[in-house]
């Protein structure tokens, strides 16, 4: 994604029956919220335009599939 703004949160969409353990980019844990299916992060720095960033999931359990089909 490009965009002309700096972005001080990142948001992610994963599925609601999946447990995330922890999120990081290397060593560092991250603070999060996540309501339902949207996790909101803050990487604790600004990201501004032109740079890029890394953050890993660890999850587990079952996803549901109704949730990926609703029709």
């Amino acid at each position: 994604m490009i965009t002309v703004d700096s972005i001080s949160k990142y948001y992610f969409s994963l599925n609601p029956s999946l447990k995330v353990i922890k999120y990081h980019p290397g060593e560092e844990i991250l603070t999060s919220k996540r309501i339902n299916h949207i996790i909101e992060i803050n990487p604790g720095k600004v990201l501004n335009p032109g740079e890029s960033d890394n953050v890993e999931f660890v999850y587990s359990g079952p996803s549901t599939n109704s949730f990926c089909y609703p029709d």
